[in-house]
């Protein structure tokens, strides 16, 4: 299995695509100490959110408005009391999502609903917190 690698940080929109495909998949986020990485597990890209105090948001845009057949979100934090993943037509909350903790806790994935990746909404808002303050 081929694994691409992209990177992408704070207020920064650089486009990662897979070779040889037709998505492309950028990100930008809102605070200094957040980043998100683009990585692709064949027809799945997996976003890699990071975030020095636990709590951020990152837009998510597929270039040319086409996403891949499926999203995930890796989150390396210690805890997801609250998440929601939200475009202009639908939002979902942390109880809405299939939410599931990497066996070890490295890291909390999160499948993005396919009702997120339509062809009329080219983008989507993360916004996670690990612990309630």
């Amino acid at each position: 299995m081929k694994l691409t690698v992209c990177t992408l940080g704070l207020l920064l929109a650089l486009g990662c695509q897979q070779p040889g495909s037709m998505w492309e998949l950028s990100a930008t986020t809102r605070k200094v100490g957040d980043s998100v990485g683009v990585y692709w597990m064949g027809d799945e890209a997996v976003l890699e959110v990071h975030s020095d105090i636990g709590l951020g948001q990152a837009t998510i845009i597929a270039g040319g408005g086409t996403w891949p057949p499926r999203v995930s979100v890796r989150l390396y934090l210690e805890a997801l009391e609250g998440m929601t993943l939200w475009n202009d037509q639908i939002t979902f909350e942390r109880e809405d999502l299939d939410v599931a903790i990497e066996e070890g806790g490295e890291y909390i994935e999160v499948a993005v609903p396919s009702e997120l990746l339509q062809e009329d909404a080219p983008e989507f808002q993360i916004h996670w917190i690990d612990f309630y303050r």
